[in-house]
């Protein structure tokens, strides 16, 4: 199968690429867990898990902009893989559904402004911390 094969004769699944998937598993893995943790740990009553939940968004935001102005293809993979599993569009999205299904704009409109006000900013900050350390 000589398409699967650089033309130096390296395979084409590089130890490289295969260290970067790991990464990307074990990051995604951990990031789904701290959040799967943060929604069932501590009090069930679902204002609070939405502030853990939303505490999380923010602080991953704010890690993820720290890590990508390192420009390393890794922190881009931790990057995308933990804080990606970590933050999640779906779950501001399934909010904002629930809170428009119970009839309920007001909370509906908190939840995007929250995210958007406090995760945008988040992410700026992360820039500049790690401009500043690195």
């Amino acid at each position: 199968m000589a398409g699967c094969q650089h033309p130096e004769g390296s395979p084409l699944m590089s130890a490289q690429l295969w260290v970067m998937l790991g990464v990307i598993s074990v990051g995604g893995a951990a990031g789904a867990l701290v959040r799967h943790a943060a929604s069932v740990v501590g009090s069930p009553d679902a204002r609070q898990v939405r502030r853990r939940i939303t505490a999380l968004n923010i602080a991953g935001a704010l890690c993820a902009g720290a890590l990508v102005t390192l420009d390393h293809p890794l922190a881009l993979a931790i990057s995308i893989a933990l804080f990606g599993a970590l933050t999640t569009l779906a779950t501001i999205a399934l909010w904002v559904a629930e809170d428009i299904r119970q009839r309920e704009p007001v909370q509906a409109v908190k939840v995007v402004l929250s995210h958007l006000l406090l995760g945008v900013p988040a992410v700026l900050i992360g820039f500049l911390v790690s401009q500043l350390l690195w």
